[in-house]
């Protein structure tokens, strides 16, 4: 079997649309309706209200894993494409004529479309120091990836550069950058800076791998330790090598208060495990903005419960919808990370009651 992929061409569908009425909520006869953020903003979308109608379909992909769906859309776009439209995919566990018909309620990871060049699942995080950042801006090789004090990256083999960007509480700005090797699960090597006033304003770098290495502040210093003016203004930054492989790890203060005693950079720590993902299934949202930018949840690998999730809270079979295929109603939850085709993200979250295709 190949590789699996969310299915855009489509051997077998099944079409419905239902446009329904009556109370919110679980009730025999619901309104299928939705509340979420994305950032600040707010949006709800309830079917049957103004032009808003719930598409629902059961596609069967080339892959042979069935995809169930239903989509909050204008009732003149039956294809959810248009600005606006919120779509929930369902990717079924089993391949084929083999469909898993045994739902549940709980809670369940963000399907992420799995590739062949995904060797690894690396989970990184701040070790020390860092205990109430105001912000926390991660990138991977001079792209930004992420924020958060931990997110999970998925990866192949080869080395890749993270940095991180801090924002503490009290002001200070702390910047690190270093090599990490997967396959060896150790960073090339890394480094912190310790910063402390006494009767003098001192600056010492802590090597935190093994070996020896070399300095260079941005005075042009190369010693381990140097005294300098305290200016808020200035940023006080380092890099060291390690003379054994070579590579370079670097960090850095800036904005630092006039009166402190001791402030250090933050380490960065990852730990990296083979990515064996497992077959099919696990829920996609789409969400089409006003100005008609696709946002999709399967794009990047999302970081797992408590931080995104999806859950289902109830569910029940509902009633054939006026092409005489069946529904399942669902009360669902959510919150993950969407992405457009650039890689940026936006956070959103919500819940309500959605309907979904269902094969026969």
């Amino acid at each position: 079997m190949t590789t699996l992929l969310v299915a855009s061409c489509c051997v077998f569908t099944l079409w419905t649309c239902s446009k329904a009425d009556g109370p919110p909520g679980p009730s025999p006869d619901p309104v299928f309706m939705v509340a979420y953020e994305i950032d600040s903003a707010t949006y709800s979308l309830t079917a049957g209200l103004q032009t808003t109608y719930m598409f629902t379909r059961a596609e069967l992909g080339q892959d042979e894993v069935w995809e169930l769906s239903g989509s909050f859309a204008d009732a003149t776009c039956p294809d959810a494409d248009c600005p606006g439209s919120l779509t929930f995919y369902w990717r079924n566990n089993d391949t084929g004529n083999d469909f898993d018909s045994t739902w549940y309620t709980g809670e369940f990871p963000m399907y992420f479309k799995a590739s062949d060049l995904i060797s690894f699942q690396t989970h990184l995080g701040l070790e020390f120091n860092v205990e109430n950042p105001t912000e926390v801006t991660w990138s991977i090789n001079d792209s930004l990836y992420g924020s958060g004090k931990e997110l999970t990256y998925l990866s192949n083999r080869e080395p890749f550069q993270v940095a991180v960007e801090i924002l503490d509480s009290t002001g200070y700005v702390t910047k690190s950058s270093q090599l990490f090797l997967p396959e060896e699960n150790i960073f090339c090597t890394r480094c912190i800076i310790s910063a402390q006033v006494d009767t003098a304003f001192n600056l010492f770098v802590i090597p935190l791998s093994p070996g020896a290495h070399t300095f260079k502040w941005h005075t042009g210093d190369t010693t381990e330790f140097i005294k300098v003016p305290l200016d808020p203004a200035e940023t006080y930054s380092v890099t060291v090598t390690n003379t054994a492989g070579g590579c370079t790890a670097s960090t850095s203060l800036s904005q630092l208060p006039l009166s402190f005693s001791l402030i250090r950079t933050a380490n960065v720590e990852a730990v990296a495990m083979p990515f064996n993902p497992s077959l099919a299934g696990g829920p996609i949202i789409e969400w089409i903005d006003p100005q008609g930018v696709v946002w999709r949840s399967d794009r990047i690998a999302q970081q797992s419960f408590p931080v995104n999730f999806f859950q289902i809270l109830e569910l029940e079979d509902y009633l054939e919808n006026e092409n005489g295929l069946p529904t399942r109603k669902l009360r669902v939850a959510w919150r993950c990370r969407v992405y457009n085709e650039a890689g940026a993200s936006r956070i959103m979250s919500g819940e309500g009651v959605i309907g979904v295709g269902w094969p026969r």
